[in-house]
């Protein structure tokens, strides 16, 4: 149980270090108090700490019973990413903070994620820092065998990583662009009780599109308060003779169904063109009925649960097919690919990040995003409030970037692409070959242990 421990304690280090704000942001968003929100920052905190002290108790039991170092690499690195897989798809539902996450900016590795998602990447830093431990627990008798068996793994798994990344952006950045769409990303930095913003996105869209036509203008998830099923007169007048589209978020209110929905609506001049609703619910923040956060509901009644939608978030713009997510579903992998499936040739993501409000969660989320763009080779617009507000290219570079504090808008002509990455087209495999290896380094462990039983039996 020592390992189990130590692995609980590590994980509540590792979750305060990536994840302290979540603390301000359930004071703020929810209008809770700081003690109320340091306990539920807590309850999360315990919830994915295990996750992690029955990790540590599988490794220390599984890998005491091999002696094969390569193995043990092998071990280690399946275990941890299945692990992340089941955090993200259980309980809590979010999959945030993965040690995949962290080499985003590393040049050529992360472009793998395209073929086995960012678990694949995580499976390759594991393996790396298992072999690592080993070499430093053995430092003092290694030989040329002990060190080949130890690095066998990691060094194929980066070597190859390296030359398929190398490979993948020369394709890209070598490959004629597809048609080609004007976008506009409205970027602003104003909090939710701010009376002023709509006018500053107002203002900085119309001067722009006096120059620009047949353009897709995008502005963050709440900048237009609610909206039914007229088009708003100012933005009636604002897309007047342009010929362009405005896309934005609001929440909607169905009157006969009785529902409310977080929603994205693609505006022309005379009506709401297509409408999105958003599918998952930031759990707590916008919908406290689902797992563990029905538990929490009594703290923060006065919070109004939004309910989830249910369709594709795919947009038709002229030509092109949008691929639409709001705010906390860009976290989401096969959620994203799931909208490529459908047809979507380029992603938006639009997003408030007013309400957490600190520069390190911004760079996350904007990370997070570079992946989604990776993993389905798509460009990809985010539109943000306060975070940051990018393009993206397929293979997760920023195109341009307004950074949190500055008031600005990026323009670009945002190229199509119809073509599926082995990760669209089959999801998260890799997940499925690491149990498989684990059952089969299980069963070999197995019938080596009952040979050595049965040949002792015989002396």
């Amino acid at each position: 149980m020592a390992a189990a421990r130590s692995g609980f304690v590590f994980a509540n280090i590792g979750f305060v270090c990536v994840c302290y704000w979540l603390i301000n942001t359930l004071s703020a968003k929810a209008d809770l108090s700081l003690a109320v929100s340091l306990a539920i920052f807590v309850v999360v905190m315990v919830i994915v700490s295990l996750y992690y002290a029955i990790l540590a108790f599988l490794i220390s039991t599984m890998a005491s019973k091999t002696q094969s170092h390569y193995q043990i690499v092998l071990l280690v690195a399946c275990l941890w990413v299945v692990v992340e897989f089941l955090r993200a798809n259980s309980v809590l539902y979010v999959p945030w903070g993965f040690i995949g996450h962290a080499v985003i900016d590393l040049p050529y590795l992360p472009q793998i994620a395209n073929l086995v998602g960012v678990y694949g990447l995580s499976w390759q830093l594991l393996a790396c820092n298992t072999a690592l431990a080993l070499l430093v627990i053995h430092r003092h008798n290694l030989n040329a065998n002990k060190i080949f068996s130890i690095t066998l793994v990691p060094v194929l798994a980066i070597s190859a990583g390296l030359v398929y990344g190398f490979y993948s952006q020369l394709r890209h950045h070598t490959a004629v662009l597809p048609k080609l769409t004007p976008v506009l990303v409205t970027h602003g930095n104003y909090l939710p009780t701010d009376p002023t913003p709509y006018k500053y996105y107002f203002n900085t869209t119309y001067h722009w599109l006096q120059s620009n036509k047949n353009a897709l203008v995008v502005w963050p998830e709440t900048v237009i308060p609610q909206a039914g099923n007229t088009v708003p007169p100012n933005i009636e007048a604002l897309l007047a003779d342009t010929n362009s589209l405005l896309l934005s978020g609001a929440r909607y209110e169905d009157t006969r169904q009785k529902k409310t929905y977080n929603a994205a609506f693609l505006f022309s001049t005379n009506q709401i063109e297509q409408y999105y609703f958003k599918r998952k619910p930031v759990p707590f923040i916008e919908n406290q009925d689902s797992g563990v956060f029905k538990l929490m509901r009594r703290f923060a009644s006065n919070l109004p649960s939004v309910d989830s939608g249910n369709t594709p978030g795919v947009m038709l713009f002229k030509e092109s097919v949008l691929g639409i997510s709001i705010c906390y579903e860009i976290l989401f992998s096969r959620l994203i690919a799931s909208d490529v499936q459908q047809g979507a040739q380029f992603l938006v993501n639009i997003a408030d990040e007013s309400w957490f409000r600190d520069r390190f969660f911004s760079k996350q989320y904007l990370d997070l995003s570079r992946y989604r763009a990776i993993e389905n080779g798509r460009y990809l617009v985010k539109a943000s409030n306060w975070g940051s507000s990018a393009v993206i290219n397929p293979t997760g570079e920023l195109l341009k970037e307004v950074k949190p504090s500055q008031d600005q808008a990026i323009d670009f002509n945002v190229p199509s692409i119809s073509t599926m990455t082995i990760y669209t087209r089959f999801g998260d495999y890799f997940i499925a070959l690491c149990l498989i290896l684990l059952i089969i380094m299980w069963q070999l462990s197995y019938l080596k242990h009952a040979a050595l039983a049965e040949k002792e039996k015989k002396v």
